[in-house]
């Protein structure tokens, strides 16, 4: 057995994911490792800036001794984490994972995402709608406002039939259970080109439409029109809507591709999306036994 590797994170207090996920991952490693790996909350300086070496997003596995470290971030610009201005040092990393910018720098490995919210993967796993009894053949966009999306509320809410968007918040279980009334769930990229959104429409079975993933990358990888149904984007407002609203006509003329899509989504997620699903790929490619014996 090789040196003690300390887990730095952020404590799970919240429910929100991210630090869900690094506990039950600890978790995994000391039942295997027992006292050759500890975990580490005292020195976390909850810095706000997410980049920072400190921020909430990241989990660092640290080599005691010679203080090479691998990290695993959820944070919406993982490419941040290159960067010695947020005091990570780049000499001593031996690898970045996330599935955010994984496609767009050589430096980050691709791994997986998550739902937001212990909450939500809750509601998620006492969901089992049959995606014919699903309500809605509408789409609905709910979610923080900025960039494009509050472009496409401009036009949106007063032009179209098809197309709803929302800005105010719901409880976690109100969320989720809208999301799965509706058989077509609608993502618009954020801050990072990844969101939980996907995840979660994936999650409850309903058919993820979204743009098409250029710069996220996925250890298992999410399909284009297998897991999910791509559209193009466009810069105009208008001309986004239109693409949107004739994709969605599209999906709605064929029941059997849309059940395809969904059941190849959900599977995944299972895999890959849920807080199982995270820490089994976690463990599969983070390698820990090259930091013990480095």
């Amino acid at each position: 057995m090789g040196a003690k590797l300390r887990f730095y994170f952020q404590p799970p207090f919240s429910g929100w994911m991210p630090t869900t996920i690094y506990q039950n991952l600890f978790n995994h490693y000391l039942s295997i490792y027992g006292d050759a790996v500890v975990v580490d909350n005292t020195s976390i300086s909850y810095n706000n800036n997410y980049g920072h070496r400190d921020g909430p997003h990241h989990l660092i596995i640290e080599n005691e001794q010679t203080k090479h470290y691998k990290v695993v971030t959820y944070w919406d610009r993982a490419c941040e984490l290159l960067n010695d201005n947020c005091e990570w040092d780049n000499s001593k990393c031996l690898g970045i994972y996330s599935a955010v910018d994984a496609k767009s720098y050589d430096g980050i490995i691709p791994s997986s995402y998550c739902v937001y919210h212990q909450e939500i993967e809750k509601t998620i796993n006492s969901i089992n709608t049959d995606f014919q009894k699903k309500i809605y053949d509408n789409l609905i966009f709910r979610g923080f406002l900025y960039s494009s999306r509050f472009l496409l509320d401009s036009i949106a809410n007063s032009s179209s039939k098809t197309l709803k968007i929302h800005s105010d918040r719901l409880s976690y279980v109100d969320y989720t259970n809208e999301i799965n009334a509706h058989k077509i769930g609608l993502s618009l990229d954020g801050a990072a080109e990844i969101c939980n959104r996907d995840i979660e429409i994936l999650g409850v079975g309903s058919v993820l439409l979204r743009p098409k993933l250029i710069s996220t990358g996925f250890h298992n990888p999410l399909i284009p029109e297998f897991h999910y149904v791509s559209f193009e984007t466009s810069n105009d407002p208008k001309a986004q809507l239109e693409i949107i609203t004739e994709k969605h006509r599209m999906l709605l003329k064929d029941i059997d591709y849309m059940i395809y899509v969904a059941m190849n989504g959900r599977d995944w997620y299972n895999v890959n999306g849920s807080c199982r699903g995270n820490v089994q790929v976690l463990s599969e490619i983070l390698n820990i036994e090259e930091l013990m014996n480095i």
